[in-house]
């Protein structure tokens, strides 16, 4: 895992993007000590071929959180703090008027991603969910992986005998023959307008017009007259190749933020 800061260009094929509050140490530190050990694990070939980093992004922490959340950033190295962004007050709820701020939120730090990382795809992921990264992963496209890994069961990814791998190398006959497959995320050509996720659910979501539900919007009725949000990936976590993080990153500040991320960004999209 690098080093991350303002002026840092992690070079990865694959980042997991955690939005997170300073005050959420417990989780950040669940989250170090659970499934982000599968990137070491000698039983996931694809964590070990692919380029995957990480990072969490916070908000600027109020004056009680500061001193922690820096020497958090010292001591680990994988946080990013989103100038402009002031966080609430530890343990806070309340939106205080701003229905908008999460999405913003979720907005500026990928674009953050975007200045500090090479990332091809991006996977958002909230910090109390656990990402089972070796299913993950074995459930991307298998022109994304390594050729020797390409071969598959219900397990997942298996390696493959030095013979296939070369027989799929080998141009076919009367030149026809796409030749060698790519497996380098960087130049992979089929890399674009990738939205993966909980689509079912987000397929005719409608939207929660009840003050008392924690999902609440009382902007998206007002602003487009719809009660039924426009497809889009649900809940916790989803992925996206960087040409449509580009699009999310380069919404501006004067565009309509939606209350809840996910819908948010379906609604960009």
């Amino acid at each position: 895992q690098p080093v991350w800061s303002p002026d840092s260009k992690v070079q990865c094929d694959l980042l997991f993007l955690m939005i997170s509050h300073s005050s959420e140490t417990h989780r950040r530190d669940a989250i170090r000590r659970s499934w982000l050990n599968y990137l070491a694990d000698e039983d996931c070939p694809l964590c070990q071929s692919l380029r995957i980093a990480y990072v969490f992004v916070l908000g600027v922490p109020s004056a009680r959180d500061a001193e922690e959340a820096e020497a958090e950033k010292r001591d680990w190295g994988d946080l990013l703090l989103l100038d402009g962004f002031k966080e609430g007050d530890r343990g806070s709820t309340t939106r205080d008027g701003d229905y908008g701020k999460l999405s913003r939120k979720v907005r500026m730090a990928m674009a953050l991603a975007l200045k500090t990382s090479t990332f091809r795809l991006l996977f958002k992921v909230d910090t109390d969910s656990f990402v089972f990264l070796p299913r993950l992963l074995a459930a991307l496209p298998k022109d994304w992986w390594p050729p020797e890994l390409a071969s598959t069961n219900s397990d997942g990814p298996v390696a493959r005998t030095e013979q296939e791998i070369a027989a799929e190398h080998t141009p076919q006959a009367g030149g026809g023959g796409q030749g060698a497959r790519t497996h380098d995320l960087q130049t992979h050509p089929n890399l674009l307008a990738v939205y993966g996720g909980n689509l079912r659910d987000g397929a005719r979501a409608e939207v929660h017009t009840k003050r008392m539900s924690p999902w609440y919007d009382p902007v998206y009725l007002n602003v487009t007259g719809r009660t039924v949000y426009p497809p889009h990936a649900k809940g916790p976590g989803y992925l996206l190749s960087r040409d449509l993080v580009e699009v999310v990153g380069g919404v501006g500040d004067e565009a309509v933020h939606l209350p809840n991320e996910d819908t948010a960004v379906g609604f960009w999209l």
